[in-house]
């Protein structure tokens, strides 16, 4: 069914180009119907989305001004601004030792955990494999039990004691007597 766009033109009968002006209103109702409840009278909640389909782009679309754009990259959907990255909404974050995933507010998680071979005089610093791009808002340490001999976090203590850029953070490791020691721990950063 064709849609005719210059029907009805100022020349023009309405007894001769009814038809196509009749089918331009079919084609706009089969366009309005795909994903939508139906474009017809008596019919609710009228104009309201049954689902929304994304083309897959291939890439991030250039953003300006104020817009925003949402879109399907890959097969996972994202949001984008005109300036900053693109922030995915989709998609499982790394389920690793390290890993890291962005929400869709812009806040980054961030965690992973410690070997205590690294670890002398319980101190240990970690370097963010990519770290935050403007700041970073808490570091989160707790001792990981039942790992290297620790069978009760009772028994070990975790602190952070730096966290002041974005791109690494310090413990220190103690045993229940208060000495620095080495202690196996599992860590979650925040920040933006």
């Amino acid at each position: 069914m064709p849609a005719y766009q210059d029907i009805p033109l100022a020349t023009d009968k309405l007894s001769v180009s009814q038809d196509d002006i009749k089918n331009n209103f079919l084609a706009i109702k089969a366009l309005v119907d795909v994903n939508h409840n139906t474009f017809a009278a008596g019919v609710s909640p009228e104009g309201k989305h049954k689902k929304i389909d994304f083309t897959d782009l291939g890439a991030d679309p250039a953003v300006v001004g104020a817009d925003v754009a949402m879109y399907n990259n890959g097969s996972e959907l994202f949001i984008k601004k005109a300036a900053g990255a693109a922030i995915p909404l989709t998609g499982a974050a790394t389920l690793i030792n390290n890993g890291s995933t962005t929400f869709p507010s812009g806040l980054i998680l961030k965690w992973g955990s410690s070997i205590t071979a690294a670890f002398p005089d319980g101190k240990k610093t970690i370097t963010y494999t990519t770290p935050f791009p403007t700041n970073i808002l808490a570091v989160y340490a707790t001792v990981a039990v039942n790992v290297g001999g620790i069978t009760t976090a009772q028994d070990w203590s975790i602190r952070v004691y730096n966290y002041a850029g974005v791109a690494q953070f310090s413990v220190i490791g103690y045993k229940q007597d208060q000495t620095r020691h080495a202690v196996d721990f599992c860590w979650l950063a925040i920040g933006y």
